[in-house]
């Protein structure tokens, strides 16, 4: 699978990246608020928001627990209702990394990821399991196509799921695939121009999608085994009324190294990506490089309309190992992650005031 030798490829630093404009006074200045704890630390978690009678809840399920075995790779999953983290029923089926959650009305999408076994093989896994907050139990969902893990997913006016490039079990792959939650059909998309990548990072807002960086793989040679390399790259895709038809575009380099396994989420008209690290790993920190990967706490968006990389404030502590920056009634949430010492965290922040 992907325990290989990494060969670091990081890009310059950018200059001239333009910072947020000062708040109206009317507006608050954006920061970073602390917000109640997961009750079990957790990283590589797929993080959802519902809408329930009650209001937005946030769902967080499988990730990786302390201890960074095989072993400690969950199927648990927890709900924040207010103030209050609450248990739901544990995802069927074994623990998993890399899923991605995508929340839909009063249900929440848990869509593929990979398993890992004790001699570390890695499977990815085609399924899509649906927990209602109306029943509080999982039933399933259609099956991939072609099953994907560290993938970019969005929900697209409400009635597609795009599931953008990722890993396939022993290699990435280019494709987007669109599921319509209408009729549960799947379409096979434009895929991405790019190199195919997994553990990048990317976020919708209306009709565009913008993703960033990952990790793409050099076949192997004569000389030397196959190896996995940081792959810098932001693409902007804009889909439309030709569904499946995605007009897709290099944009500016970001501010920064390529990232791995960022935090992205959109809000107020911004795709956001926050924190990662510039040296890519499997799962417990520790790089393809055999260098401990190191966080970042750095924050940066695009602004859709002015169409540019603005500055936004910083984590509060560096972080990497995400699944997803979500929207909570126009704030944005963090969960989890690998802290700075490269351990699962039980912290949860958000980024008010965009």
């Amino acid at each position: 699978m992907r325990h290989f030798l990494f060969v670091a490829s990081l890009v310059g630093l950018i200059a001239g990246c333009r910072h947020v404009p000062e708040a109206a006074e009317t507006k608050q200045t954006p920061h970073w608020e602390a917000m109640p704890a997961l009750p079990s630390a957790r990283s590589n978690n797929a993080v959802g928001a519902i809408h329930t009678s009650g209001g937005t809840a946030i769902v967080s399920a499988l990730g990786l627990a302390p201890g960074k075995q095989w072993t400690d790779v969950m199927s648990d999953a927890w709900r924040l209702d207010g103030s209050t983290w609450a248990p739901l029923p544990a995802v069927p089926g074994p623990g998993r990394l890399a899923s991605v959650a995508l929340g839909v009305d009063d249900e929440l999408l848990l869509i593929g990821g990979y398993t890992v076994a004790e001699d570390h093989t890695e499977v990815s896994r085609p399924g899509i399991d649906i927990w209602s907050s109306s029943t509080d139990a999982w039933s399933v969902g259609p099956t991939m196509p072609v099953p994907v893990d560290d993938a970019v997913a969005a929900v697209w006016r409400d009635r597609w799921v795009v599931l953008v490039s990722g890993w396939s079990n022993d290699d990435n792959v280019s494709a987007v695939q669109l599921l319509d939650l209408q009729d549960r059909s799947w379409i096979e998309a434009t895929p991405i121009p790019g190199a195919a990548v997994f553990g990048h990072a990317g976020a919708l807002w209306d009709d565009t999608l913008v993703y960033c960086d990952g990790v793409r793989v050099v076949p192997a040679t004569e000389d030397a085994k196959r190896s996995f390399v940081a792959n810098a790259g932001c693409y902007l895709g804009q889909l439309g009324d030709d569904v499946g038809q995605i007009d897709w575009r290099p944009l500016p380099p970001h501010p920064g190294p390529a990232r791995y396994r960022m935090a992205a989420g959109a809000a107020h008209g911004l795709i956001v990506f926050a924190g990662g690290t510039d040296n890519p790993y499997n799962y417990d920190g520790v790089g393809y490089d055999g260098r401990p990967s190191e966080p970042t706490n750095t924050v940066f968006a695009w602004d859709v309309a002015a169409q540019r990389w603005v500055d936004l404030p910083p984590l509060p502590e560096p972080s990497m190992d995400h699944r997803g920056l979500v929207n909570v009634d126009g704030s944005l949430v963090l969960v989890g992650g690998l802290d700075g010492q490269r351990e699962p965290t039980s912290r949860v922040w958000r980024l008010v005031g965009l």
